[in-house]
């Protein structure tokens, strides 16, 4: 599951794959971020400093391809 992260303070936006990632780029630890979206299962989490969404990836089928 893709992670749209916002940064507030300079406007940056980026887009990661996983928690590991994304953990290792912004001050929050592991940990903090399986708790907020894997165990309270939220969409989206929000401080001062950024704003992070849990987004579904659009895939298709075979069958729609031509």
């Amino acid at each position: 599951m893709p992670y749209w992260f916002l940064n507030k303070q300079t406007g940056a936006a980026e887009i990661y794959g996983s928690i590991p990632v994304m953990a290792a780029d912004i001050d929050l630890s592991v940990n903090q971020l399986k708790y907020q979206f894997s165990r309270l299962k939220k969409k989206q989490y929000e401080t001062d400093k950024y704003r992070i969404v849990k987004r579904p990836i659009r895939r298709t089928t075979h069958k729609n391809v031509r």
